[in-house]
């Protein structure tokens, strides 16, 4: 899974913008772009949204290369993927269903954060350098709020795989019982490695350099590890997944086997 979500201090984004990272894929390069850093509340938003996208799968989810109304032309033009002839995903959804989702319901400002949250997964930019010459680009997402209060959301299927990586599962109601902001990115990374009802040993120090992915002082760099042995001791342990410490540094992870509850990514 790329690292490119990441715990943010509060006030961050106003001092330190944007992402510029490049990543070897299956035959050439991925350039990815953004004025904004992405948060773990970036991250919640877009796993929530994935996960009513797999809900949603079927034709009625479906946005043509020429679609029939003015919503899905704007989507299919927002989200810049122009020579792309395959269907892309789209959903439909509401301010109320999201923030129940994320659990933010109930606050005097959740469309703000929602929309922010969009804004800056849509301002994620993908160039793709094939070995072949071929070049294209393209947005993560778009997004449309209609005068009713719906909202559309299209996806860029080659970039959401492109972050995810794989396939993965990703039970959202064992997120939402982790407080921490590193812990939820932990989760999702341990998600991405290991698959239900398997076990496998880790050492912290791997997970710190995937939740932060960037090095830091070593005193910062302490913090952070204990943040993470903390997370496998108390967090992880809420969630019905087990970890135990077998070695110096080693921890053996057990993931629950789970059953689709309607609220998790399955991409």
């Amino acid at each position: 899974m790329m690292p490119i979500f990441r715990p943010l201090r509060r006030g961050v984004r106003k001092i330190k913008r944007g992402i510029d990272i490049r990543y070897g894929i299956k035959g050439g390069t991925v350039h990815l772009q953004s004025i904004d850093l992405l948060g773990i509340d970036d991250q919640s938003l877009f796993f929530v949204l994935l996960a009513l996208a797999g809900i949603e799968r079927n034709d009625r989810g479906l946005l043509p290369p020429v679609p029939a109304g003015p919503i899905g032309k704007e989507l299919r033009s927002e989200i810049q993927i122009e020579g792309l002839m395959d269907d892309i995903q789209k959903i439909t959804t509401s301010e109320k269903a999201l923030a129940s989702c994320l659990g933010i319901h109930g606050t005097t400002v959740t469309w703000g954060r929602i929309r922010e949250g969009l804004k800056r997964l849509q301002g994620l930019s993908f160039h793709y350098q094939m070995e072949t010459g071929e070049e294209y680009g393209s947005n993560l997402l778009s997004w449309h709020k209609d005068p009713e209060g719906r909202i559309h959301v299209a996806f860029n299927p080659l970039n959401t795989f492109a972050i995810l990586s794989q396939h993965v599962r990703i039970d959202l109601t064992e997120r939402k019982m982790i407080e921490t902001e590193w812990g939820k990115a932990a989760h999702a990374w341990l998600c991405s490695w290991l698959r239900p009802g398997k076990e496998d040993s880790i050492r912290p120090q791997t997970l710190v350099e995937h939740v932060w992915s960037h090095p830091a002082p070593a005193s910062e760099s302490r913090k952070r590890l204990w943040k993470i042995r903390k997370f496998l001791k108390e967090e992880l342990a809420r969630t019905g997944w087990s970890a135990e410490e077998t070695g110096e540094g080693i921890f053996k992870i057990g993931r629950p086997n789970g059953g689709s509850n309607g609220n998790e990514i399955r991409n």
